[in-house]
C-alpha cells in the first residue's frame, strides 16, 4: 500500500493539521509523509513565514527518541522535497530539547 495513503493534511482556519491514520496500533511518520507535508505547506503558505514543532517525538515516531535525529530527518525531507519555500521556517524546540541537540552539528550538515 502507498505510504501517502496513511496521511492526510487538512487545512483548518490558518493551520495545517497532519492527520496520521493508526495502523496496527502503531503510528509511524515516514520520510514520504514529511515530504508530502512540506509540499502542502509550500502550497498553502506560499510566501508566508512558517512555524512548526519538532515532529516525531511523541506518539508519532519518526526514528528513535533522539531529538538530533528527529531534527535532522525533518530538515533532510525539507531539502529533498524540492518544495518551493522562500520564507523563513521556524522549528520550535523546547528548552529541554535545545539542551540535548548540538545545533552546531546541525548547521554543519545543512
Amino acid at each position: 500500500m502507498d505510504e501517502s495513503l496513511y496521511i492526510k493534511i487538512i487545512y483548518y482556519w490558518h493551520f495545517l493539521i497532519l492527520r496520521i491514520i493508526r495502523l496496527n496500533y502503531l503510528i509511524t511518520i515516514t520520510k514520504v509523509c514529511l515530504r508530502a507535508m512540506w509540499n502542502e505547506i509550500s502550497r498553502v503558505y506560499a510566501n508566508k513565514p512558517i512555524a512548526i514543532p519538532l515532529l516525531g517525538g511523541g506518539i508519532t515516531r519518526i526514528t528513535d527518541k533522539n531529538e538530533f535525529n528527529l531534527l535532522r530527518c525533518i530538515l533532510c525531507t525539507l531539502k529533498t522535497s524540492n518544495a518551493p519555500i522562500y520564507q523563513p521556517i521556524t522549528i520550535v524546540l523546547t528548552r529541554e530539547t535545545i539542551d540535548k541537540i548540538n545545533l552546531y552539528d546541525i548547521k554543519k550538515i545543512f
